[in-house]
């Protein structure tokens, strides 16, 4: 059963525009360092504009959107080894995710030119 269902995009030249790419502050304080580890150098704008987005999209499966009562650094979109998104939830996103009973994520995310897009479904248990 579907418990909840998030879509965000990003634009690239917002992401340029405050330097996602070369703003490391910037970064640690959106994506941990396991994130921050898996981007591409030469595809840095499009990796951070489609994990945001996934970020984005789960926190409003979840209701709550990015607040004193979930931060961005509790949604983690991580890879598996052959590369395929999943994604890691501490803290407070943990404790809605369990609250509401969700089970299993499904996530993709996709890239264009000028636009990165997440889709996120969560899962009942």
């Amino acid at each position: 059963m579907i418990l909840g269902i998030g879509c965000d995009i990003t634009e690239h030249n917002i992401a340029r525009k405050f330097n996602w790419d070369k703003d490391t502050a910037l970064q640690h304080s959106i994506f941990s360092e396991s994130e921050l580890s898996l981007s591409h150098n030469n595809r840095m704008i499009e990796f951070l504009c489609g994990r945001f987005a996934a970020k984005e999209a789960v926190a409003k499966c979840l209701k709550t959107g990015f607040s004193d009562r979930c931060s961005a650094h509790e949604i983690e979109i991580l890879s598996s080894e052959s590369g395929v998104p999943f994604i890691k939830l501490s803290g407070n996103a943990k404790k809605f995710a369990d609250e509401i009973g969700v089970g299993e994520w499904q996530v993709s995310i996709s890239h264009s030119r000028d636009y990165s897009i997440s889709f996120v479904i969560a899962l009942k248990k």
